[in-house]
């Protein structure tokens, strides 16, 4: 893609790799059927939609890959009250990753597998999002501790091209 303005007007870029705007996201069922096929982590990637994550705010924007148009958007925030995992433990399980942590892992084992790097980087939050999929809140994986959720924005009032 190239680059892209966050809704906050911090300026992205992917043209370095890896890349610290990248997020690599994937459902537990995705990267196990993956892992089942011995798939190497090179193969792997979402052919729908790329993760932006903003240095600044800490905004995820989710990109339609194919037409490279903004799908969603998803702001950091810590939710009062108590955010219990046993209330949504149910809910589909994600796993994140910076993109670093994928190169580094692809640069420094060859063919590395998905379940290899699965065992060797397991994530360092316990994420899970809703079924309509408008929040998601992230644990520590030791001790289940509430950190943080990603709210979905509402949809911006801007004119895309094309």
């Amino acid at each position: 893609m190239g680059g892209l303005l966050c809704l906050c007007g911090n300026g992205m870029s992917d043209i370095s790799y890896p890349s610290e705007n990248i997020a690599e996201i994937y459902t537990r069922e995705d990267f196990e059927k993956a892992a089942s096929k011995q798939m190497e982590l090179v193969d792997l990637s979402d052919s729908n939609q790329e993760y932006w994550y903003c240095q600044i705010c800490q905004r995820l924007t989710v990109i339609d890959r194919k037409s490279g148009k903004y799908k969603c958007s998803y702001s950091r925030k810590t939710l009062p009250g108590t955010i219990m995992f046993e209330n949504v433990k149910d809910w589909q399980e994600l796993f994140y990753w910076g993109d670093k942590e994928f190169f580094d892992a692809i640069e420094d084992t060859e063919h590395v597998t998905v379940g290899e790097f699965l065992e060797l980087h397991p994530p360092r939050y316990l994420v899970r999002i809703s079924p309509d999929r408008t929040i998601a809140h992230i644990f520590k994986p030791c001790d289940k501790e509430y950190l943080f959720s990603y709210v979905l924005d509402p949809k911006p009032d801007f004119k895309e091209e094309g």
